[in-house]
């Protein structure tokens, strides 16, 4: 690509319409929309169901449902992270 390319590219794909869409969903209603998963991660953890399982089904990573089910007080699983 060439230094004139970029800045075409640029200039088409970084708009303040573009820029203003991309910043309208903040960390809170990120994380509203998490909980649900969170809840469930939970919930499936108190019925036994392995991290990975739990993971695959929620679409979220082992990581996550690692650190979420370890700060629910009843996880059988260590907090491994």
């Amino acid at each position: 690509m060439t230094l004139e390319g970029w800045r075409q590219w640029v200039a088409k794909t970084h708009t303040s319409e573009i820029q203003a869409k991309r910043g309208r969903k903040s960390g809170a209603s990120r994380l509203a929309a998490s909980e649900d998963k969170r809840a469930s991660a939970r919930m499936m953890d108190a019925k036994g169901i392995p991290a990975k399982q739990i993971a695959a089904e929620i679409g979220a990573s082992l990581a996550s449902v690692y650190r979420w089910i370890g700060d629910s007080e009843n996880s059988h699983e260590p907090n491994i992270r």
